[in-house]
């Protein structure tokens, strides 16, 4: 006989949206973490924003 198992197991087209959600959720966090390694946390972005770099200089002329 066949015995079932103590917790529920996911099948067919359950699975398959449960491991997209995951992976969905998984990229969302991955992305912000290399964000936020790279600079471009919130705080980042607003202090750029109150700050923002120095315009360039005009070329020299030629004389």
């Amino acid at each position: 006989m066949k015995e079932s198992l103590p917790y529920p197991v996911l099948s067919g087209p359950v699975a398959g949206l449960a491991l997209l959600i995951a992976g969905i959720v998984g990229v969302g966090f991955l992305a912000y973490d290399l964000g936020e390694r790279v600079g471009y946390a919130k705080e980042g972005l607003a202090q750029r924003a109150v700050h923002p770099p120095a315009p360039k200089p005009p070329p020299a002329k030629e004389r």
